[in-house]
């Protein structure tokens, strides 16, 4: 079986980078159902330049509640910067 490659970031030269900006997106984020995760890059919805920019992607196309999660990466150190349902308490996404 052939691992889709249509959301797949562009690593070319380490970072994909915007179109808007000379800055390299350096935050990844997974998301989905509790449910019914689809694993690995399928649950991969994009790289942005700030945990900020990830979060209003969220805000805009993505319910969280119970029934879903999120994690943001930092690329740079390969650790989960940003997580839910950990962050359950504060739910100011």
């Amino acid at each position: 079986m052939e691992i889709s490659s249509k959301n797949k970031p562009n690593f070319s030269s380490n970072y994909s980078r915007s179109s808007m900006d000379d800055y390299p997106k350096k935050f990844f984020l997974f998301s989905g159902s509790n449910h019914y995760p689809m694993g690995g890059w399928e649950d991969y919805k994009g790289d942005f330049v700030s945990i900020e920019e990830a979060l209003s992607h969220l805000r805009r196309n993505i319910e969280i509640d119970e029934k879903n999660w999120y994690h943001i990466i930092n690329i740079d150190t390969q650790d989960i910067v940003k997580k839910y349902p950990e962050d359950r308490g504060r739910r100011n996404i």
